[in-house]
């Protein structure tokens, strides 16, 4: 699902644990690293068209 993040700006995430709140944790995590990264990104974006 990652291959529509660079052209439409979207990704899909399925989580699977060994129940609903082990899912939602590992799925809270990865929105947190997508977050995380997305940050990151932006900044180095920014400083690259100073």
């Amino acid at each position: 699902m990652m291959s529509a993040l660079g052209t439409h700006g979207r990704v899909g995430l399925t989580a699977v644990g060994n129940n609903r709140d082990e899912a939602d944790a590992l799925f809270a995590k990865a929105v947190k690293i997508l977050d995380d990264e997305a940050r990151i990104a932006l900044d180095h974006q920014a400083i690259a068209a100073v």
